[in-house]
């Protein structure tokens, strides 16, 4: 089976009468789709496998529809393996994408079945420009010597603040400088249901690091109301 994810442009200018403008068919599964702006989206999901099939790992594409009769595929980037998920492909507000710096944060679990210590659990980072995607970095929260996969460690959260990439899970907050991508800052705590992060642990302060510099902007951003 030859497992193809079509793109349609459809116009629903009358809401009654919705009409197929242009289509595109591309290989692999995006579960998640981001606009970046008007003329260009984002998709998260899973790449097409040796087969046909899914299981080619997790799968960035950047999507051209300036003509929406004619929608294009620009960009792409196989990541992962095939026991590769991403927690963004369900949770929307786990996926970052920062405008202005091109930066994309998405969390990555990896289970090496051949024991081979191939798993991993943590975030990947990428640039967007004009040459497509560029990883940047591969960031986890698991401790030396620990469990590297499926714990409190895994990344559920993502944000980016003056130039600082922030990373969230249950067990701790990590900060790297996106000039660099250098650690700058980390916080040790357990976050109770972190999940909630964007409503309910802005203003956490933030400490210095060794990763080239000192952080000292807290987070800001919406608060919990109610």
């Amino acid at each position: 089976m030859h497992q193809v994810d079509p793109l349609f442009a459809i116009d629903l200018s009358n809401p009654t009468a919705p009409r197929v403008l242009g289509e595109l068919k591309v290989d692999g599964v995006s579960n998640y789709l981001h606009m970046v702006n008007d003329t260009h989206i984002i998709g998260l999901g899973a790449a097409a496998g040796a087969n046909g099939g899914l299981g080619g790992g997790l799968q960035l594409s950047l999507f051209d529809v300036t003509d929406v009769k004619r929608p294009l595929l620009s960009a792409s980037k196989v990541f992962g393996t095939s026991s590769s998920s991403s927690l963004a492909t369900t949770d929307h507000k786990a996926f970052l994408y920062h405008p202005a710096s091109g930066i994309i944060a998405v969390p990555v679990t990896t289970w090496d079945y051949s024991g081979a210590g191939g798993s991993f659990d943590g975030a990947m980072v990428f640039s967007l420009s004009g040459q497509g995607f560029l990883h940047k970095l591969s960031l986890s929260h698991a401790r030396p010597g620990g469990n590297s996969w499926a714990g409190p460690q895994s990344v559920k959260r993502s944000r980016y603040i003056s130039g600082v990439l922030w990373s969230f899970s249950d067990r701790e907050i990590q900060g790297h400088l996106v000039e660099t991508m250098g650690l700058a800052a980390r916080l040790n705590a357990t976050v109770p249901n972190c999940s909630n992060l964007e409503t309910s642990y802005y203003g956490v302060p933030y400490y210095y690091g060794t990763g080239g510099g000192t952080v000292s902007a807290a987070a800001s951003g919406p608060k919990k109301s109610g």
